[in-house]
């Protein structure tokens, strides 16, 4: 996985959609697999974004779900989280 740039840390008061089309092209960017891809985007979640994600998917761990953009479903967890702090 070669990096370039970085992603800023997704909050739970910032607009999703958003933030989902910029990872979309940090992926291609960073040339990020779709293996790496649930990784990447947990580290650029808000503890308490993460935190809600963890508690929706429990007893898994979110680490074990595969992300796929294009059907939102790792991504409708997360989505669904950030309208908790609105």
């Amino acid at each position: 996985m070669a990096l370039l740039g970085n992603m800023p840390e997704f909050v739970p008061t910032g607009d999703f959609n958003i933030y989902k089309e910029r990872l979309e092209q940090y992926f291609i960017t960073a040339g990020i697999s779709d293996e790496e891809k649930v990784a990447v985007l947990i580290t650029t979640l808000h503890s308490s974004v993460y935190t809600t994600l963890r508690n929706l998917c429990y007893p898994d761990d979110p680490s074990t779900f595969i992300m796929d953009i294009d059907t939102g479903s790792a991504v409708s967890a997360i989505n669904y989280s950030t309208y908790l702090y609105h």
